[in-house]
């Protein structure tokens, strides 16, 4: 019976992990547009303040579940081009949009760690440096028929 207590306690801690987790790239599909994700350069998750963790095949997917969704985030995280599979917050990123890199739903933004790296990309590339706030902007203004609620921004 003891056994079974500890079991029951080590599945609750588990369950309770509020932080990111890591995307099954190729079986997880995306939480906005049912597409599976494959690209592990620019997926991205969010993590409501009550731990739930939904993930997104692009950046582009996730700025548009944000928009139709009223939750509160613990954590908006991305994937970035150094490290393809983790996840960095979005807060600390460094992001460029380009023509030169297709994400998965054509928003053409991808997140890198460094601002180095970043402009080294740009410079090889073309493109711009953007913030965290001008890639939610351009995604969002890239909705098209999604965007019903108009542009609103969220407060962290």
């Amino acid at each position: 019976m003891k056994y079974l207590a500890l079991l029951v306690s080590f599945l609750f801690i588990v369950s309770c992990n509020k932080g990111p987790q890591a995307i099954n790239y190729g079986s997880k599909n995306c939480d906005f547009c049912q597409m599976t994700i494959v690209d592990n350069i620019h997926a991205a998750q969010l993590v409501t303040d009550k731990g739930k963790v939904y993930s997104f095949d692009d950046m582009s997917c996730m700025v548009h579940f944000k928009d139709g969704n009223d939750y509160q985030y613990s954590h908006e995280m991305v994937n970035f081009i150094e490290q393809p599979g983790e996840l960095i917050s979005v807060e600390e990123a460094f992001f460029a949009h380009s023509e030169a890199v297709e994400t998965p739903m054509g928003g053409n933004i991808t997140a890198f760690k460094t601002e180095a790296e970043r402009n080294q990309f740009l410079e090889k590339n073309g493109g711009k440096a953007i913030t965290s706030e001008e890639a939610y902007a351009l995604l969002g203004e890239n909705s098209g028929s999604h965007d019903s609620h108009g542009h609103h921004h969220h407060n962290h």
